[in-house]
């Protein structure tokens, strides 16, 4: 096994090192991708056509469903 430490003090390099000796690090992740929205455009057929598609009640309903 190989184990390295870099060592940014002096040139940057990675230096071996023992295995067992213990070094400050930092643990770095790849960010999550950003949330994609995406629109969809639907028709819908009304059965009661008094219905208000604006009223936020429905609106609520439709989101539900």
């Amino acid at each position: 096994m190989l184990c390295v430490l870099s060592w940014y003090h002096r040139s940057g390099e990675w230096w071996p090192t023992h295995c067992g000796s213990t070094y400050p690090f930092v643990c770095h992740s790849i960010a999550q991708p950003a949330v994609k929205r995406q629109v969809v455009k639907l028709r819908m057929k009304l059965d009661d056509p008094s219905v208000d598609l604006n009223d936020p009640a429905v609106k609520a309903q439709l989101l539900k469903q």
